[in-house]
């Protein structure tokens, strides 16, 4: 099946992303980020990424009782675990 064009337009330049490509760039752009979501290369980064849960953990802690936007402390430790 083709995808909806109302939906993936072509991008400016051409510059496909995995979400938007055709099913043979799709299938070749998966091919060459599929090892970083290996079980292996998942557990390799679980200390990691245990730390940066445990660091959100440890500052909501303390600001218990008072009023904190969870979106932005969301978007912090996402932006630190992606960095």
């Amino acid at each position: 099946m083709d995808k909806d064009g109302k939906f993936y337009t072509k991008p400016p330049l051409e510059a496909w992303s995995l979400l938007n490509a055709e099913d043979e760039d799709h299938g070749r752009m998966r091919r060459n980020i599929s090892h970083a979501f290996s079980a292996k290369a998942l557990e390799e980064q679980q200390d990691m990424l245990q730390g940066y849960i445990d660091l959100l953990v440890k500052r909501l802690k303390e600001r218990s009782g008072q009023v904190v936007d969870l979106v932005n402390w969301y978007n912090f430790t996402t932006f630190d675990i992606i960095g």
